[in-house]
């Protein structure tokens, strides 16, 4: 029998570095990152301003993706 856990696609550390990879970015300019979601883990991709990449997946190995501003470090 499978569970829910098991039916969920779960995204893998070498899932998030194929789709940077893939962004096509200089260092620093985004970061992707998995959120779990009822119905499997969604990558969230944060870009910076200056970021252009070179392409915009909406779905990358049966993950939806996500955009989102990267945003600025605050000092306290």
């Amino acid at each position: 029998m499978m569970t829910v856990q098991s039916a969920q696609k779960i995204a893998t550390t070498e899932d998030r570095k194929a789709l940077l990879a893939q962004l096509g970015v200089p260092d620093g300019q985004a970061t992707v990152e998995r959120r779990k979601a009822d119905d499997g883990d969604h990558l969230v991709v944060r870009l910076s301003p200056e970021a252009r990449p070179a392409a915009r997946p909406q779905r990358f190995r049966g993950h939806d993706v996500r955009y989102e501003p990267l945003r600025p470090a605050v000092a306290w």
